[in-house]
């Protein structure tokens, strides 16, 4: 019984603690999700018009609602007073921590994402999310089921935390980006100026637009391209080997 009571007191304090942090992440990520949706209206207009459109479109409002509010809520709350550090890092250690997290989580999502795609058992997960295919509305970007959004996208960023030294601003910071971009490809209007203007080695809205539309292809998501810097890495393998094999013959 007391063990219970200690619990509901630390739920309490954990909630009184880190409730202003929910708003800071939910509150900025459901206002750029409604302007995106707006901006990119002409999407939105063509996803209703499919024969199950209306149906795809209010799956979308009510999972930003209850993954952003309900399960994000929880997700964070869990991590600042568990897994994060209760002092406030160095500015220097807070931007590794940052940094560390965003590639840490990118990582760890490039391998669960091509996962699903490769394991049918796995994909039965995930295919909620690519009945959004044709047209896909920034809001779709947490179009997912909640197995989906356990494993992919809270699990990443956990371990990550778990593992780096995170505090709470840290974390916050984190979480606020990583849903931002989240949504930026998502987003149809951005397609052609992230395809222009974006390095190779990040994720641009057209290479996951175009992961939507063929589903073989950019597993990477939501800012290191992990797909391109495994090809670049292994080119340099097989350069390598290569130039092993021509020297052995000399």
């Amino acid at each position: 019984m007391e063990f219970l009571e200690n619990a509901w007191e630390f739920a309490l304090q954990a909630v009184n603690d880190h409730s202003h942090g929910v708003l800071e992440i939910w509150v900025p990520t459901v206002l750029f999700t409604i302007a995106m949706d707006v901006w990119n209206i002409d999407t939105v207009k063509a996803l209703l018009k499919q024969p199950d459109g209306r149906e795809l479109y209010i799956h979308c409002i009510k999972t930003n609602i209850l993954f952003q509010i309900v399960f994000g809520s929880f997700g964070y709350i869990l991590s600042a007073s568990v897994f994060c550090v209760q002092h406030d890092l160095e500015p220097w250690q807070q931007l590794m921590a940052v940094v560390g997290t965003m590639v840490g989580h990118n990582v760890i999502y490039y391998f669960i994402h091509r996962e699903f795609h490769e394991n049918p058992s796995w994909y039965k997960y995930h295919k909620l999310h690519h009945r959004y295919n044709a047209h896909v509305p920034p809001s779709a970007a947490n179009a997912v089921s909640i197995e989906e959004y356990i494993i992919a996208y809270i699990t990443p960023t956990v371990l990550c935390t778990v593992i780096i030294p995170t505090d709470v601003w840290s974390f916050t910071t984190t979480v606020q980006i990583m849903s931002i971009l989240n949504i930026a490809v998502h987003t149809p209007k951005l397609e052609a100026l992230s395809e222009k203007w974006l390095p190779s080695w990040w994720v641009s809205s057209h290479d996951h637009l175009e992961h939507h539309r063929k589903l073989n292809c950019h597993y990477a998501s939501p800012s290191l391209n992990i797909d391109n810097l495994l090809e670049f890495a292994n080119g340099l393998l097989d350069q390598h080997e290569g130039s092993k094999k021509v020297s052995s013959l000399k």
